[in-house]
Formats: structure tokens, C-alpha cells, sequence
């Protein structure tokens, strides 16, 4: 996958770039055990290759911004993992008000799941809404590298 990005470098320099000015959570990523395997299976072997312009810093920052930024979706029955750039900079909440639709071309809408009043966030679960808060939270620091602070995961009666 981070030769996919790589490509753009070549082919679409502006998507790019784009996908370049994406968090990567390098700082997090390199102390967990997965990243030497990935050092190993991944980012190794990408350098392997001798890509004219392809650093060490560059693959390490694909690797990043993948694990950080991509969503599961299901297209035609199979679970698959996409980049999507826009609907990647929504912020968190556990109680959202967007929902996410892919449409048979792979082309990923998000449509407000209640009203959102102009200037205010726009929202979206990264997790399952119905998992209880410890749950969620063990599951965004392990997936998306940050503890929840909103109002949900605060309160002391939510299981």
C-alpha cells in the first residue's frame, strides 16, 4: 500500500502531496512491538527497490499515514481498507453527527446524521457506537493513538 502513494509522487503530484500532509503518528507508531515487523515486511523491501527519490523518511511516513488515516469499508461483500482524504480529517467524537456511504464506484460520501449548525464540527465515531467507553478507548489508542475526551467518554455513568 505505501507504494500506492509512492505512485502519486510520479502520477498525481498534487494527491500526493495531499496524502503527504497527513498525520502519521510516527512518534507513537516506532515504540510499538508492530513496527518492527513492519521495518521488516514493509518498509524494507519498499526500499529494496531503489525508487529514485523514495528516502527511508518518505516509506516510514506512508506507513504512518495509513495506519493512522485509513477507514475499513465493505465494497461487494469483502472488507477492505481505503484512504480517503477529506472524510479523514473529520475529528472524533463517540457520538457523531455524520454517518459514512460507499456508493459502487468506491466513492465515499458523508452525509450529516442530524442537523449541524454552521461553524460548528463536524463529527465522526471512529469506533462502534455501541461498545462500551472502556472498549472504545482501548481501541483509539490502539488504532488511532489518542485517548477520547468527549463529553460521552467523560461521563461516569456511561458503561
Amino acid at each position: 500500500v505505501p507504494l500506492r502513494i509512492i505512485g502519486l509522487k510520479f502520477t498525481k503530484p498534487d494527491l500526493y502531496a495531499t496524502a503527504m500532509s497527513m498525520e502519521p503518528n510516527l512518534e507513537v507508531l516506532k515504540q510499538r512491538e508492530l513496527w518492527k515487523y513492519l521495518d521488516t515486511h514493509v518498509i524494507q523491501p519498499v526500499l529494496g527497490l531503489q525508487i529514485e527519490g523514495v528516502t527511508l523518511d518518505t516509506v516510514e511516513r506512508c506507513v504512518g499515514i495509513i495506519l493512522t488515516n485509513c477507514f475499513e469499508v465493505m465494497a461487494k461483500g469483502c472488507l477492505l481498507f481505503g484512504m480517503f482524504f477529506e472524510p479523514a480529517l473529520m475529528n472524533h467524537h463517540c457520538v457523531g453527527n455524520t454517518r459514512l456511504m460507499l456508493d459502487s464506484s468506491n466513492l465515499m460520501t458523508v452525509i450529516a446524521s442530524q442537523p449541524i449548525k454552521k461553524s460548528k464540527p463536524v463529527k465522526f465515531n471512529y469506533g462502534r457506537a455501541l461498545d462500551t467507553t472502556w472498549t472504545r478507548q482501548v481501541n483509539l489508542l490502539e488504532n488511532k493513538y489518542f485517548t477520547c475526551q468527549c463529553e460521552r467518554c467523560l461521563d461516569p455513568t456511561e458503561l
